[in-house]
């Protein structure tokens, strides 16, 4: 199978919330078929090349988290040679999480901490939107 931004595209539609249950099973297969057939390091490249060309909306960001963890769970790796807290200040910075939070807080809350490899266990009280390494970051991609 081969995956360009094209199919990316396809993946992530802005209606996806209307779209009935069979049209949401198609695109649950596509991706299952996509993640079982390629490497996960030239999947993720697509994605973050879609995230960071395509999402120029809050709505499309939260619709990409979404989808994201609805396609891949959240039991995943950024991998080399992404950064994780890059990730996840582009995130940030491209939502409004205090007008937000409600759409989409607890989602991004769970993203981050696993992207992040963020260990509740040790640090209980962490939140990404707290994390001085995330703030800068963010404030380098335009959070004010």
């Amino acid at each position: 199978m081969i995956i360009d931004n094209k199919f990316i595209v396809s993946l992530f539609p802005d209606n996806f919330m209307e779209l009935n249950e069979e049209e949401k099973e198609k695109l649950d297969e596509k991706a299952k078929k996509m993640l079982e057939e390629n490497d996960w390091v030239e999947v993720y490249k697509e994605f973050d090349y879609y995230l960071r060309n395509n999402c120029n909306t809050e709505d499309s960001v939260i619709n990409f988290i979404y989808l994201f963890v609805r396609y891949v769970g959240l039991d995943f790796d950024i991998p080399y040679p992404f950064d994780s807290y890059d990730l996840v200040g582009f995130i940030y910075s491209k939502v409004d999480l205090e007008k937000r939070w409600g759409d989409c807080g607890d989602l991004f809350d769970d993203f981050a901490n696993e992207a992040l490899k963020v260990d509740l266990m040790k640090n209980p009280y962490y939140q990404f939107w707290r994390d001085p390494k995330i703030l800068e970051i963010s404030r380098k991609y335009g959070k004010k």
